[in-house]
């Protein structure tokens, strides 16, 4: 079967479908994925084509950055801003990634691959690492960030979010499909996610609430395909001493790194602690010298670093979030933006760490106290618990053609 599987949006959003669409190479499937020119380099790690669209998203976020870290609204107006610049350019390039497949996947911001599968009469399937995108009176949608509210708020904010995307997405969407000779959309919400997903999400980590209607496929967190190891100056570094934290905010960029670099080394210095320090999108790191107290790294495979870490601070990724929850580590959740207050909430939830740290809050005083919480041996011994509770991984390619046939 010929699979395309679309990744728009950072990393969090693109590492899965990739490791999806490698699964299926393996399985003896064609497979490939569209994503932005970022992540060439990961698409050739796994071994899997990349059909490269649209611009850099590092790019976008590092000219983003300080909208992103000013709070909810200002989120919530850059969201709008990409959202409308991504309809025209992704009804561009579609049709070209889309190619001749028998099934389309997608993950991220999609627009446009759903009404080339639509023309083609092929299957498309949303791709959710979150159950925030899934409509239900049990949480909001994943652009509020308050998730106590009440089960008549959430729907209130249900209806109100899908009127006023509708209102955004359908005009454009619209008058691009019109082109392709196919009807109008009527409802922006259902035009994006449809009532069919794949989950890629543990339940145990992120339960999926009990009046959604949508049909599911289950194929939990896409962890790696094969052991990868670390590079030798790191493993020397966790070797030569205690398990030291690890600071990383992945894809998340950052108006002034060496600030955030500043509390971060003197947070972990105060708490005693040795530290791996991730530059990531944000470009931290500057500063650090030749204190052997800290290793900073660009990049390593976390599913072979975390379980040798004394905790983890991130910006509450679902990606990261799963494999610190596998690896048995306890988490500090700094949450930048949407879905990663869901993310923040579940550690918290599930009392692998501390009550997270908002990023436009974050300080020395704040994160040393939250550091010395996280490596009590409490927090290390639940932690380990959960990790040893969590079932296997499914087959997900075959639970994944499963599917696709169900729908043909």
């Amino acid at each position: 079967m010929k699979l395309a599987f679309f990744g728009l949006g950072s990393r969090g959003d693109v590492q899965p479908v990739l490791r999806l669409a490698a699964r299926c190479r393996r399985a003896g499937h064609d497979a490939w994925v569209c994503a932005a020119p970022d992540f060439e380099e990961l698409a050739r790690r796994y071994d899997v084509p990349l059909r490269v669209m649209g611009g850099s998203v590092a790019d976008l976020l590092a000219n983003a950055s300080s909208k992103i870290t000013a709070g909810f609204l200002a989120t919530v107006r850059t969201f709008n801003e990409i959202l409308a610049e991504q309809i025209a350019r992704q009804f561009e390039e579609s049709e070209r990634c889309v190619g001749d497949a028998d099934a389309v996947f997608g993950g991220g911001l999609v627009l446009a691959a759903q009404s080339y599968a639509e023309r083609r009469r092929i299957p498309y399937l949303p791709v959710l690492y979150c159950p925030l995108l899934l409509s239900s009176a049990e949480h909001p949608p994943i652009m509020v960030p308050w998730l106590s509210l009440p089960r008549l708020a959430n729907r209130a904010l249900w209806a109100s979010t899908s009127a006023f995307y509708s209102r955004i997405v359908v005009a454009p969407v619209t008058r691009a499909r019109a082109k392709l000779g196919l009807a109008p959309v009527r409802d922006g919400m259902r035009y994006l996610f449809g009532d069919a997903v794949v989950y890629a999400a543990d339940r145990a980590v992120a339960p999926v609430p009990s009046d959604v209607t949508s049909a599911l496929c289950s194929v939990g967190f896409q962890g790696p395909l094969d052991d990868e190891p670390l590079d030798p100056a790191l493993d020397g570094f966790l070797r030569a001493g205690p398990p030291p934290v690890f600071v990383g905010f992945g894809s998340m960029t950052d108006p002034d790194p060496e600030r955030t670099t500043s509390v971060v080394l003197e947070a972990s210095r105060r708490a005693g602690l040795r530290l791996v320090l991730s530059r990531g999108w944000a470009k931290l790191g500057a500063g650090v010298g030749n204190d052997d107290r800290v290793h900073v790294i660009d990049d390593a495979p976390h599913d072979a670093l975390f379980p040798r870490l004394a905790a983890v601070v991130h910006h509450a990724g679902a990606g990261t979030t799963h494999t610190a929850a596998r690896a048995g580590v306890a988490q500090v959740a700094v949450p930048h933006m949407l879905d990663q207050a869901y993310w923040s909430s579940r550690v918290q939830a599930l009392d692998l760490g501390p009550a997270p740290l908002a990023r436009s809050k974050l300080s020395v005083d704040r994160l040393h106290s939250a550091l010395v919480d996280a490596t009590r041996p409490e927090r290390a011994s639940r932690a380990k618990a959960f990790a040893e509770s969590l079932p296997a991984r499914v087959d997900a390619a075959a639970a994944l053609i499963d599917f696709v046939s169900s729908r043909r």
